[in-house]
């Protein structure tokens, strides 16, 4: 059974404690899956065998007829009898090898971690998700001692598996764990001894996808012109500018014939061309004074930049701009913007080459220390999209108008097409 990691944005976890009765009981658990739980583990510490079986196969019907995936805590034998959907074990508990050896490769084992050792051993062992914590102190396992926000950040980036925070979890403290790279929550208090499950699971599902990625990412780059920034006029006007005042006479639609050149080959094109009286260097240094304070007083960011940064950066997600500006000029654009805070550096064209060769996004990445498979790029222009995706890196189109008859083109290539980046996931 193939695991969907939006299954655990909101993983419910269940107490008798707060129900009485097993018919309280499960009614408790039908309103967390209409509230939004994906996942719910039927946690039992003090039944008799033959009892916990009973209950399991109601639980495992339940969850089954409302759309959610069933767990059983520790007893993979239950697991196995009552056909549940998985298992979850702890470190002292049948150890994931064992669990995955008798449910087989198509059911789902889940297993407890307190730091990357544990989460790495569990992965080697077979298991489909991480249960990490205690993320804050709590009431459910008074021995269990609250793991750093550090060690959750190291557990995600350590595992290839999805990972999930356990432990005093609650309305008041989850957007605590935003940039630890979590695929969600699992709550026991939070639900089920709230006097609303239904309402109370709505409310912790909203937030937690605000610190749960719906998907693996592990980096993001942005190119800046027309993807990050409304700023596509800079290099329509620029140019022209600038073979002005060397004496040439450019056409209205020059930007065309240069837009997927890198700076060093524009220069060189636009010296040939209109047998300017300079060198590309002068040129390239023409470039850089007109557009400069564009980027430093002008330029704005495209329709939803803000908020996808605002969320990446909630998921955990490092994030870098590659451009085929200076470096230097995104960094401005970006503080005066209030996003630099949000990315990790820029890397210009201008070092490693044009986009038709995928030097500037592999720098990217390896600044990120991300891996391209699980690393999007964002494109406005099809010969970029291109090469990011032929060099193994997922690619997200963006819209601009200064590129709409590559837009058709763009939205078949990538991996995802938006208008407005805020449509991202």
């Amino acid at each position: 059974m193939k695991l969907d990691r939006r299954r655990l944005r909101l993983y419910a976890v269940t107490d008798r404690a707060w129900a009485g009765g097993e018919d309280a009981l499960m009614a408790q658990i039908a309103a967390a899956i209409e509230g939004g739980a994906g996942m719910v583990q039927l946690r039992e510490k003090n039944l008799p065998e033959n009892e916990l079986l009973e209950e399991a196969g109601r639980f495992v019907q339940l969850c089954r007829g409302r759309g959610a995936f069933s767990i059983i805590n520790d007893s993979v034998e239950t697991a196995a009898r009552a056909g549940a959907d998985g298992v979850h074990v702890g470190q002292s508990d049948l150890a994931a090898g064992q669990a995955r050896a008798i449910l087989g490769p198509d059911k789902i084992v889940g297993v407890s971690a307190h730091n990357v050792e544990e989460a790495l051993r569990a992965q080697a062992a077979g298991a489909d998700y991480l249960g990490v914590g205690a993320a804050f102190a709590t009431g459910t396992k008074s021995d269990a001692k609250p793991i750093s926000k550090e060690t959750i950040r190291a557990i995600t980036r350590a595992v290839d598996i999805p990972v999930v925070a356990i432990g005093g979890v609650g309305k008041g403290n989850i957007l605590q764990l935003s940039g630890c790279g979590l695929a969600g929550v699992a709550v026991v208090s939070a639900l089920f001894a709230q006097s609303d499950v239904r309402g109370a699971a709505q409310k912790m599902a909203a937030l937690a996808g605000q610190i749960a990625a719906p998907i693996d990412l592990r980096g993001a780059i942005f190119d800046l012109d027309g993807t990050l920034t409304d700023s596509m006029y800079i290099w329509a006007d620029a140019p022209r500018a600038l073979v002005r005042r060397y004496g040439g006479n450019p056409p209205e639609n020059l930007h065309e014939d240069i837009r997927e050149m890198g700076r060093r080959e524009a220069s060189d094109y636009l010296i040939e061309r209109f047998h300017l009286p300079c060198t590309a260097e002068e040129m390239m240094a023409g470039l850089n004074e007109l557009v400069s304070d564009e980027y430093r007083l002008r330029v704005p960011l495209k329709p939803g930049a803000e908020a996808l940064l605002r969320r990446l950066e909630g998921w955990g997600v490092p994030c870098c701009i590659a451009t085929a500006s200076e470096a230097f000029q995104a960094q401005s654009a970006m503080e005066r913007l209030g996003q630099w805070k949000r990315f990790h550096s820029a890397v210009s064209c201008v070092q490693y080459g044009g986009k038709h060769t995928p030097g500037v996004y592999l720098e990217a990445a390896q600044r990120l220390g991300a891996d391209p498979a699980r690393t999007v790029v964002f494109e406005d222009a099809l010969h970029a999209a291109r090469t990011a995706k032929k060099a193994g890196f997922l690619v997200c189109g963006v819209y601009d108008r200064s590129s709409d008859a590559d837009w058709p083109a763009l939205s078949q290539l990538a991996d995802w097409a938006v208008r407005d980046l805020n449509e991202f996931l």
